[in-house]
């Protein structure tokens, strides 16, 4: 019989100990939705790795929550590719840590974000659609 090893499984951790903690505290789970966008986290014990988009971290806390919102609710909602101590003690708990990136992966981040901030002010120069001159402004401000 094969023995195989379940995954460690961040979001059920998290919905599991902190449910009614994110139900009830709309600005911790935010929080918690910031500090997942773009960040790669390391299961301590496994070194299993989780990197979730903001999209999918909309997604989660949404899950969590369990109060019929979508990732649309917590989406682009401020502080994006930051870590807050609120939250990184409950992701803590669960036995994750953030990955600590070598310096090439620092620079070649940097890189990528200086190439994505020329993209959109191209994208935003070749548009005239109100709705994507918007967004196109907010995630300019958020890099």
């Amino acid at each position: 019989m094969t023995n195989f090893k379940k995954e460690p499984d961040l979001v059920a951790c998290l919905k599991a100990k902190f449910q009614d903690v994110l139900r009830n505290d709309r600005s911790l789970a935010e929080s918690l939705y910031a500090s997942l966008c773009n960040q790669e986290y390391v299961h301590k014990k496994t070194g299993y790795t989780f990197f979730p988009s903001w999209r999918v971290a909309g997604g989660i806390v949404a899950d969590i929550r369990d109060l019929g919102e979508d990732y649309i609710a917590f989406y682009c909602s401020g502080g994006e590719n930051g870590v807050y101590k609120s939250a990184y003690k409950l992701i803590k708990k669960c036995g994750w840590v953030i990955k600590k990136l070598t310096l090439t992966e620092r620079i070649d981040y940097r890189r990528s974000i200086k190439k994505l901030k020329k993209d959109l002010k191209g994208d935003l120069k070749r548009t005239d659609d109100e709705r994507a001159i918007k967004l196109l402004k907010m995630l300019l401000e958020h890099l």
